[in-house]
């Protein structure tokens, strides 16, 4: 909940607030690295799959036993639970920076289950 406070802190520009508060966001340092470790962004979210998710994920790639798939979907946490942050917005933030619209870039994960 803290990390979220200072989300901006981490975010591409133009959202970015680093160089704004500088001072400010040093404090939320461990935020960072509790998202580096669990391969989220501050706000809580995983972070964006690759380009190429439907190619690894597609019936193709997991009949070859190729283990690419499972890789890519190793940080979609919070979406299979839907335990993902609510985050709330006001239209300034593209959708796959949302809860739903993150985990909607995971959805060819689900031919894995």
């Amino acid at each position: 909940e803290e990390c979220r406070k200072g989300s901006c802190c981490t975010a591409l520009p133009p959202e970015s607030c680093f160089d704004e508060y500088e001072d400010i966001c040093g404090q939320y340092a461990p935020c960072q690295a509790m998202s580096d470790a669990y391969g989220g962004d501050a706000s809580g979210l995983p972070p964006k799959p690759p380009a190429n998710l439907d190619l690894l994920c597609s019936y193709d790639y997991l009949l070859a036993k190729n283990n690419e798939c499972e890789r890519a979907c190793a940080s979609i946490g919070c979406c299979l639970q839907d335990e993902c942050p609510d985050i709330q917005t006001d239209g300034r933030v593209p959708p796959e920076d949302t809860p739903l619209g993150r985990c909607a870039l995971y959805s060819p994960c689900q031919n894995l289950y």
